[in-house]
């Protein structure tokens, strides 16, 4: 970890807020407390505001590839089997048609891809019989515009899935954000 008295930012996100909890003072970098963010172990992804690429995606601001996801039984079943699947969440965009037809997002080139935006839709299609879904691809280039840091008490802490849910665990808008 990097000790600093205070964060210092050269250049601060749009999207920056800061909370208490207790005696700690955390402020979250690259993120609004209603974004939904993903954080993965791989150095290369680390935490992403998924809401922010999303919206990017939408109005055309980054560079992307449109792909088709089909679903191959063994390949699906065995990347949703690593995932924890919250059956409430998959409940919710089976009735929420908007949320079922977003598409998903990828990192990577094929055939080395990870899924960073969509398990639950991808299980909710996959369970409804659907032959795929709708995805975009996106360079680990890229997703470092939309990385998301994490101070507490000035120390930014590494960006790790197990050091952010123990973090953050009573911040509900964080930790319902932090995919699986």
């Amino acid at each position: 970890m990097t000790r600093v008295s205070k964060p210092v930012l050269l250049y601060a996100p749009q999207a920056t807020y800061a909370f208490s909890w207790g005696v700690n003072s955390i402020v979250v970098v690259g993120a609004d407390k209603s974004d939904v963010v993903f954080t993965h172990e791989d150095p290369k992804i680390q935490t992403v505001n998924v809401t922010k690429l999303h919206e990017a995606i939408a109005n055309g601001a980054i560079h992307y590839k449109k792909l088709m996801a089909v679903f191959d039984n063994d390949n699906v079943v065995e990347m949703l089997k690593l995932r924890d699947i919250d059956p409430e969440r998959v409940k919710y965009i089976l009735s929420n048609r908007e949320l079922y037809d977003s598409p998903a997002i990828f990192v990577g080139r094929l055939p080395d891809l990870t899924l960073i935006d969509g398990t639950h839709r991808m299980y909710a299609r996959f369970h409804n019989g659907e032959d795929g879904m709708r995805s975009y691809v996106v360079t680990y280039q890229t997703l470092q515009r939309f990385k998301v840091n994490f101070w507490v008490n000035g120390v930014l802490i590494k960006d790790t899935r197990e050091t952010i849910l123990k973090t953050f665990e009573h911040n509900t808008a964080v930790k319902e954000g932090i995919s699986k």
